[in-house]
């Protein structure tokens, strides 16, 4: 069974006062009933202009504008690999349960 890889940003390391986000703390998670394995990612993001016609100011960004920046940064074969890692991970723990009566 393949579950998917869940992201949720927690905090932006940002410069004052222009706002311009260096670094993106985030969650990523896999879930599967009552199983949930995952870790932190700290990412490093390219530094960009507040003078650049497409930045955006930092009130105004969304949650997946900054995990698609994260994503982008670690590329797709990083991702395939923690994927399959959490995949591994939760096939593990399945398989280490047992349910039943003693009797």
């Amino acid at each position: 069974m393949s579950n998917t890889l869940n992201w949720k940003v927690y905090n932006l390391i940002r410069t004052v006062p222009e706002g311009v986000v260096t670094m993106v703390c985030c969650q990523v998670f896999m879930v599967d009933g009552e199983d949930r394995v995952g870790g932190n990612i700290n990412q490093d993001v390219p530094y960009k202009d507040p003078s650049d016609p497409d930045f955006v100011p930092f009130d105004n960004l969304t949650e997946a504008q900054v995990i698609q920046w994260v994503q982008n940064q670690l590329g797709p074969e990083k991702i395939a690999k923690m994927e399959r890692s959490l995949q591994a991970s939760l096939n593990q723990r399945k398989t280490q349960k047992a349910e039943g009566l003693p009797w």
